[in-house]
């Protein structure tokens, strides 16, 4: 195996599709050889893997999106894993979604879905895989069904901007296309409202003002100068002012 195809089979994952195979000059023989002779590993339909290579979860998804020709992409929860999105972190389900009519091939505990809606400017490529993009990500897990509410918050506290979001979440809008409506709504709901730094610590301020109990999600910490050094996050008084707000309505006739 030459430079150009071990770089190749490196820099994704260790898989690679039959078709860059024979852009490498591997021919279908070849490659039938490397099979018999256990150098390659069919991984599913379109796709090898180099024998001996660690099987791991981004592998996988890799394979996933190599077997078609043309744009398919991690979608949904596995796009939010790779997005770093909280809520995610250890989604293993592979979803992909492609372009209506696109006959996809991958292995078949991959879910494929197909949407009019996903053009090249939805494609984002995290550790060489190939993933929709935040935004899509989060209407995506909306349409699904999965409530994108703890993942727009990590993506926000990530700097990801309100406009950019706000701008792909109604290039999604049209009919009978759900999800865009859901992910308006959260980030009107967000915008011009400061995010707490964990979700646990939303839940607590939500908790807390139900029983008029006001909660300082930030403490901020200035120089001599009035300069603003740090914003300290007061999650350690987070239990004891929930214990006193549970305290409070118990006592209530």
């Amino acid at each position: 195996m030459d430079d150009a195809l071990s770089r190749l089979f490196r820099s994704q994952h260790w898989v690679a599709a039959e078709r860059q195979l024979r852009a490498h000059g591997v021919t279908w023989e070849q490659q039938r050889g490397l099979l018999r002779r256990g150098r390659l590993v069919r991984s599913s339909p379109g796709v090898v893997t180099l024998a001996g290579a660690p099987n791991t979860w981004e592998q996988r998804a890799m394979a996933a999106t190599l077997g078609t020709k043309g744009l398919v992409l991690l979608d949904a929860g596995a796009a939010a894993r790779l997005n770093r999105l909280d809520g995610h972190q250890t989604d293993g389900q592979l979803v992909v979604v492609a372009p209506c009519g696109t006959s996809v091939r991958c292995a078949d505990d991959v879910i494929v879905s197909r949407s009019r809606r996903l053009s090249a400017k939805d494609r984002h490529v995290v550790n060489r895989i190939p993933v929709t993009t935040v935004p899509v990500t989060l209407v995506r897990l909306a349409a699904l069904g999965l409530d994108p509410a703890h993942a727009l918050d990590s993506a926000l506290r990530r700097r990801a901007s309100p406009r950019w979001l706000r701008e792909n979440f109604e290039r999604w809008q049209g009919h009978g296309v759900s999800g865009p409506a859901r992910c308006l709504q959260l980030l009107d709901d967000r915008m011009g409202k400061r995010l707490p730094r964990s979700w646990f610590q939303r839940l607590a301020h939500r908790a807390l003002s139900e029983h008029g109990i006001a909660m300082e999600e930030e403490w901020p910490v200035r120089d001599a100068d009035g300069r603003l050094l740090a914003e300290l996050d007061r999650m350690d008084d987070v239990l004891a002012d929930l214990r006193l707000a549970l305290d409070r309505a118990a006592g209530e006739p």
